[in-house]
């Protein structure tokens, strides 16, 4: 049930939603707090493109100038140094993974690497069939069998741990089971049914049947607004309800309409063109759907089937220290880390909610008409009356 706040001073009876800051907002009592990390707690660079954490509870921050890894009160970081082979092949980070053997992956403009927990450092793995080993490797998942997947500039990747063997797709490899239609792979994810779905950079997205060899491409058509909103696709994300969502460079996100493969477009902010830009999906513990953008972080209302801005450095309540999300990843502690472009970390916890302060402020709806609080009660259907 929506709760209400009534306020009484000299006589006067006030009406006010606790719902928010504003009408497009969630409530108040949900929203979160965030606390910032950036270089002056130590980061190599504010601009964060990655995060995971690994098996001893370490979080791994890949950043455009070196890679970070903070244990809660000190962070330390790698950088390449020429010169030194057990150091990254480069400072650029596309990509740190953790896989299910405690591995840390690390996905570079150089190529790509592991980290050697017993000294220290880090071992250049060469995929074989990539023309250039020094190709930029931009993505990394773990399928439901425990193999990798690596998402390069020269195409898409399998690697088998357990034959120490790769595995490479391209657009022109003939007779495989199935080839791709792009070489460059820039993202991929997969879904409840174990099938892949690629972003090939600027020529769409496919969908991949592993065992069958199926694939189904899906790319922007001008005339047809059921179709991909954009060509350049910057996340593919499934929900807990099975559904698949696509975020773009500057089209918003796209909703997969299953039954006829057809797209339904949302742009987050019809207002602020920035919002169009969503490099991050992600769902909370309740089922709660949020956008990442270049305007900051949106809500999605399912019962209205439209977005609300939940959080950016302008935000009352929900405070970021940049509006750009590049990245986010959470926690087994319920945990949201958010990467952000040149405002380093951000994180919350769906799990703790910090007090709500309600201030007075003149001629704000949001806010209390008078600082002097006499007194507190609620009535039976659960409404707040404040006295001041």
């Amino acid at each position: 049930m929506r709760k209400y706040v009534l306020l009484l001073l000299a006589g006067w009876l006030f009406f006010v939603q606790v719902k928010g800051w504003s009408q497009h907002s969630v409530n108040v009592h949900d929203q979160m707090k965030f606390r910032h990390i950036t270089i002056d707690n130590g980061l190599s660079h504010n601009r964060i493109i990655s995060i995971c954490k690994d098996h001893y509870g370490y979080l791994w921050i890949a950043s455009y100038y070196g890679l970070n890894r903070y244990d809660g009160m000190e962070i330390k970081t790698y950088y390449h140094k020429a010169g030194d082979s057990i150091s990254l092949p480069s400072n650029v980070i596309w990509k740190v993974f953790c896989d299910s053997r405690g591995r840390i992956w690390v996905g570079t403009n150089e190529g790509l690497c592991y980290y050697n927990e017993y000294n220290n450092s880090f071992t250049r793995f060469y995929l074989k069939g990539m023309a250039h080993q020094t190709d930029d490797i931009f993505d990394i998942i773990e399928d439901e069998k425990n193999h990798l997947w690596f998402a390069a500039l020269g195409g898409l990747f399998l690697y088998i741990p357990a034959s120490d063997s790769v595995v490479c797709f391209k657009s022109k490899d003939h007779g495989k089971l199935w080839t791709i239609p792009s070489d460059n792979v820039y993202r991929v994810m997969q879904d409840n049914m174990n099938t892949l779905w690629l972003s090939l950079y600027d020529n769409g997205v496919c969908r991949v049947d592993k065992d069958k060899g199926l694939i189904k491409h899906f790319v922007n058509i001008p005339w047809d607004n059921s179709s991909l909103s954009d060509n350049r696709v910057e996340k593919i994300f499934q929900d807990s309800r099975g559904d698949i969502w696509i975020g773009t460079l500057n089209g918003g996100v796209n909703l997969l309409n299953r039954s006829d493969s057809t797209f339904t477009r949302f742009i987050p902010d019809r207002n602020d063109n920035y919002s169009t830009r969503v490099r991050v999906i992600y769902e909370n513990p309740g089922g709660q759907l949020f956008l990442g953008t270049r305007a900051g972080l949106y809500f999605y209302d399912r019962e209205n089937n439209s977005f609300m801005q939940y959080a950016s450095m302008s935000h009352k309540f929900s405070t970021l220290s940049a509006n750009s999300i590049l990245c986010c990843y959470t926690d087994d502690k319920d945990g949201l880390w958010l990467g952000t472009h040149y405002g380093g970390v951000n994180y919350s916890n769906f799990g703790y909610r910090p007090f709500v302060a309600y201030y007075a402020k003149d001629n704000d709806p949001n806010y209390l008409n008078n600082p002097s609080v006499f007194g507190i009660n609620e009535d039976s259907k659960g409404n707040i009356f404040i006295c001041t």
